[in-house]
Parts: C-alpha cells; sequence; structure tokens
C-alpha cells in the first residue's frame, strides 16, 4: 500500500530465510508484495558489496519480457546483461540424430536467433548510451535453462518480467525464489 501510495519507482525487500521450500514462501510478504507492487520489485539475497555488474534477463517474445529488457537497460547502462533464451522443438528426442532434422534444427534456431537480434536492436534504438549486452540461445526447458545457467555463470541480478496476475507466481519466479543463487528483480509489464 505504501508503494502505491509514495508511487514508488522501486521496491527492495529481503529473500525470505525459508529457502527451498516452495510450501513455505506462498503466502509471505514478499510473494504478496510480487503479486500487487506497482513497481519492480528487487528480493536481495546477500548483502550488497558491489554495484550489479552482471545481470541476467531471461527473455521470449513476450511483452513482460520486452518490458524487463527495457528496464534494464534504463537502470543498468553500465552492467553487463546476458539475454537468456530457452528454446525447444518437437520431434528432438526422436528425430535429433537425423541429419535432415538436424539441418532443419539449426536453421529453425539460427531464424530464432536473427528474430531476437532483430527485437533487442529495435529496443536498443529507442535508447541512448547502450551497455554491454550478450544474446545466448541455450536448448531446454526455462526453468532448467536458468537454473544450469545461474550456476555455470553467477550473475549478480536476475530480471524476471511479470505478466501481472495477481493470484499467479510463474514457474520461473517460484524456482528463482525457492533456490536463490543471487539478487531478483521482478518487473510489471504494465
Amino acid at each position: 500500500r505504501e508503494a502505491h501510495e509514495r508511487h514508488a519507482s522501486l521496491i527492495i525487500m529481503g529473500m525470505h530465510r525459508k529457502r527451498g521450500q516452495k510450501d513455505l514462501i506462498s503466502g509471505t510478504t514478499v510473494m504478496r508484495v510480487l503479486r500487487s507492487a506497482p513497481c519492480p520489485v528487487v528480493v536481495a539475497s546477500y548483502l550488497p558489496t558491489q554495484p550489479w555488474q552482471h545481470i541476467l534477463v531471461p527473455i521470449d517474445f513476450s511483452l513482460a519480457a520486452r518490458q524487463t529488457l527495457k528496464e534494464a537497460l534504463i537502470r543498468f547502462p553500465e552492467a553487463k546483461l546476458t539475454l537468456l533464451h530457452a528454446w525447444s522443438l518437437p520431434g528432438e528426442r526422436e528425430l535429433g540424430s537425423q541429419a535432415y532434422y538436424a539441418q532443419w534444427r539449426d536453421h529453425e534456431v539460427a531464424r530464432l536467433r536473427e528474430a531476437l537480434d532483430n527485437e533487442v536492436e529495435s529496443l536498443l534504438r529507442e535508447l541512448d548510451g547502450v551497455p554491454d549486452v550478450e544474446l545466448v540461445l541455450e536448448q531446454g526447458q526455462p526453468c532448467d535453462v536458468l537454473h544450469d545457467y545461474m550456476k555455470r555463470h553467477t550473475p549478480d541480478l536476475v530480471m524476471v518480467g511479470s505478466r501481472g496476475q495477481p493470484h499467479h507466481t510463474s514457474q520461473l519466479t517460484e524456482m528463482l525464489l525457492n533456490e536463490p543463487h543471487c539478487d531478483l528483480m521482478l518487473c510489471r509489464a504494465w
């Protein structure tokens, strides 16, 4: 309520002490704030020692992801941004070793990369002072890809978009809150 009344531009909260137990996080203050906040919310897992240097932004073609990327570009022009996109194609398990399927898969991934590059480029043209941006495409389910990437690269902050559904939290957000490897910022699409 306070954030609404003061027209806050950012809310910062500490991480809930109950980690790794999904059911214990669902009714917490953090979850209530995340679901109703009028602005981005940072859930800090660790005491800060320096500004965030490496920021990870999981992206897809959604409005929420686009708004989150825009928020990252505006708020953190000096940081290194990694845009992570998880992809999967039908038939991979059954046909993945077939030469024609591999060619088709490579073609589809190249088309996906080009579409994402174009999307990012159009957003970057709208802004001045573009930070260091890297686009990474990895095969797999979004939660698995994000979890594995975070273990390998240890970003300082993960920024995730929210579609603004008041009684629903995405699997990705729940995973990040249940097993925090770094700070989390949740951004509303509108």
